[in-house]
């Protein structure tokens, strides 16, 4: 690589070593680098607060938009505590729906179940309703531009169950499905919230589907990094890149 960064024929690589850490020695290494570099960890702030006895429930479920990050220790404001979700989408389409569950004590091998969407003649197959957990993990704040590190909300898992630690936000993900030549109208479902040691909850799901065709875009959509920073190579010549960007 230091040869390409020098306009030079890169040399060729014949060999590579895999090393296969367990978890802890990850972890042991892992802080040793961070300290090397000088990382420090620098989390989200939480500045909300609820009182335990206001509630029955040993959890609550709350709702923002999909486009807001949840972290582990946010906790929820009263306006945002929900038993209904309602969203709309094109036929053909998948749409994005959350919900979070903050536990007031550990919560064991929680589960959203979700069943069919339908009205007084269609439905839409719970099977075209994906359900994921929303996992953190440690990530640098503002990309690679400062030393600070925190936990931020990074990838979707696939789980049957998972369970809550006290005093912390879990996010749950819905990917809905609306398969093509679905007739308008409202959809209505339910989200069923189980679990070993918590009393189940029950919120409603409402879809509208709108009878819209979307045009096929003028063109297929794609990323770069920043073609301007002088050690990224993704475009030669940049503003072929730029242009692509704009």
């Amino acid at each position: 690589y230091p040869n390409q960064l020098n306009g030079e024929t890169p040399l060729p690589i014949d060999y590579i070593k895999l090393t296969f850490y367990n978890n802890s020695e990850f972890n042991r290494l892992r802080e040793l680098d961070r300290i090397s570099r000088t990382f420090i960890r620098k989390d989200y702030i939480e500045t909300n607060t609820l009182n335990r006895s206001d509630f029955q429930k040993n959890y609550l479920i709350y709702s923002r938009n999909y486009l807001e990050k949840i972290y582990p220790n946010t906790v929820p404001k009263l306006n945002e505590i929900v038993n209904n979700i309602s969203t709309f989408e094109v036929a053909g389409n998948y749409e994005p729906i959350t919900f979070t569950i903050y536990a007031f004590e550990n919560l064991q091998n929680v589960k959203a179940d979700v069943t069919d969407l339908a009205n007084e003649n269609n439905k839409i197959a719970k099977e075209n309703i994906r359900v994921d957990k929303v996992v953190p993990i440690d990530k640098r704040w503002q990309y690679s531009y400062n030393q600070y590190y925190g936990t931020n909300p990074w990838y979707l898992d696939n789980v049957t169950s998972f369970n809550v630690l006290e005093n912390t936000s879990q996010q749950v993900w819905l990917t809905l499905y609306v398969p093509k030549n679905t007739p308008k109208g409202n959809y209505l479902g339910k989200i069923h919230v189980i679990g070993d040691n918590l009393e189940s909850s029950e919120l409603n799901l409402s879809l509208e589907v709108f009878d819209a065709a979307l045009e096929e875009p003028d063109a297929i959509p794609y990323l770069y990094h920043s073609p301007y920073i002088y050690y990224k190579h993704y475009s030669n010549p940049k503003d072929v890149a730029a242009v692509d960007m704009s």
